[in-house]
């Protein structure tokens, strides 16, 4: 199950239940960019699936990506000097 482009769009209600019914993944991670957009991150913990979801000021929302493997990073490091660039 990967995703590639924006291709499942819909009711946010409907996909979220479709995600949970079909893949066991619930929504444990939110995002908002400074015009309006919203990103969801649904995650399965114990199959380590995991989906991207995209929603727009509208209510329109897609799938954007999709995969297997997630694993959540216990402790969190900050890029190192040589990754950041100016």
């Amino acid at each position: 199950m990967v995703a590639a482009t924006m291709g499942a769009c819909g009711d946010y209600d409907a996909i979220t239940k479709h995600l949970y019914k079909k893949y066991g993944e619930i929504i444990i991670a939110t995002g908002l960019s400074n015009t309006g957009e919203m990103l969801f991150a649904a995650v399965n913990k114990e199959s380590g699936t995991w989906s991207m979801l995209f929603k727009a000021p509208t209510g329109l929302t897609c799938l954007v990506a999709s995969g297997f493997d997630w694993r959540d990073k216990k402790n969190p490091e900050p890029p190192r000097p040589d990754d950041v660039r100016s």
